[in-house]
């Protein structure tokens, strides 16, 4: 089988985060975030997925959404689908769209259809698809796409952390699976977790009585820890980047980002990849405990082996979302575990 990867960024953090196959009859894309998607790439998909709302996962169908065929069905979770939609109408009001070119794109994004965790759907003809939570950010999805010529499983942007449902992926074990096309995004690290979390950490554990809870998460996740922190008058708490294009779905989801003791969610309106993905202190007292909590954890390289072997039916592992600028180091790990490596371009799975 033939599958197509594109890429995203520059060097040294390309990385690829879109796939393109068919089976069935039917052209399959996996995500749309690839930088150099033209038109022709899209125009023949039959059905597209959405793993999860980052926008280097489907900034590029934000772009070519009206090149797909009228009858290309999109699919995300109910939850991506509502955040993906927020960041549109941001995003398209920052461009200064046509009236025209806005209400068709953002039609085309209001027509995504919806599924749920753990229940299969059946697609046309002999295709059938289920999503299985990916614990990366709220709404993330793992794909698992059966047809009589294949069963694969794209796990898209993983995380596990333990004592946490709502970070935690999940796939069963019984599955059976041919090919996973998988987050590699640390397989050269084995402890990254805990070093990352501790340097990030060290500054901030303890400013002026104000105890900080370190956990491996994303701003996002952390909202409703830090929201329970009773901040001093003189100084607020600021979320960006990751709660900017939540602020309304977080209280949908039963989180409560809108203490009432001064902690504050600014959203500071800029061009999204202008962001910068931080929680600061914004007292110029507190200045020097800034530090970047823009995690980002996916997965370690433990997860990834424990994940792949977990199957019986022996699945061919492909590696994905990796720096590309890497490759050889990569090339070099996956030996050791019979792991390939997917590149930017034509893959013969």
């Amino acid at each position: 089988m033939k599958l197509i990867s594109y890429g995203i960024g520059t060097d040294p953090e390309r990385k690829i985060t879109t796939y393109k196959f068919e089976t069935c009859g039917k052209v399959i894309m996996l995500d749309c975030g690839g930088d150099q998607l033209t038109p022709s790439d899209v125009s023949d998909v039959d059905y597209l997925f959405i793993s999860h709302e980052h926008l280097d996962h489907w900034q590029a169908l934000v772009r070519l959404i009206t090149y797909l065929k009228n009858d290309c069905v999109v699919y995300t979770t109910q939850t991506t689908k509502k955040i993906m939609a927020e960041m549109v109408r941001q995003m398209l009001t920052y461009e200064k769209s046509g009236a025209v070119k806005t209400a068709e794109v953002i039609n085309r994004f209001d027509n995504i259809q919806t599924l749920f965790f753990f229940s299969e759907h059946k697609l046309e003809g002999d295709l059938r698809v289920t999503l299985y939570p990916s614990g990366h950010t709220f709404g993330s999805s793992m794909i698992y796409l059966v047809s009589p010529e294949l069963k694969l499983l794209y796990t898209g942007d993983m995380d596990f952390v333990e004592g946490k449902d709502y970070r935690k992926y999940y796939c069963p074990e019984l599955l059976e699976v041919d090919v996973i096309i998988m987050d590699g995004t640390n397989f050269l690290g084995n402890d990254f977790k805990t070093q990352f979390i501790n340097k990030k950490a060290g500054a901030v554990k303890h400013i002026n009585h104000i105890t900080f809870h370190v956990r491996p998460e994303k701003a996002v996740f952390l909202a409703q820890k830090l929201s329970e922190i009773r901040c001093l008058a003189d100084h607020v708490i600021i979320y960006e980047n990751d709660l900017n294009w939540y602020l309304r779905i977080i209280s949908e989801q039963g989180y409560n980002a809108y203490a009432l003791n001064k902690i504050v969610l600014d959203n500071h309106f800029m061009t999204p990849r202008e962001i910068p993905k931080t929680i600061r202190l914004s007292s110029r007292k507190y200045e020097k405990f800034n530090v970047d909590w823009s995690f980002g954890l996916h997965i370690s390289k433990d997860d990834i082996v424990a994940f792949a072997h977990q199957f019986k039916s022996f699945p061919k592992i492909y590696l994905g979302h990796y720096w590309l600028n890497d490759q050889e180091e990569y090339l070099e790990a996956c030996r050791n575990y019979d792991f390939q490596l997917l590149k930017e371009g034509v893959n013969a799975l």
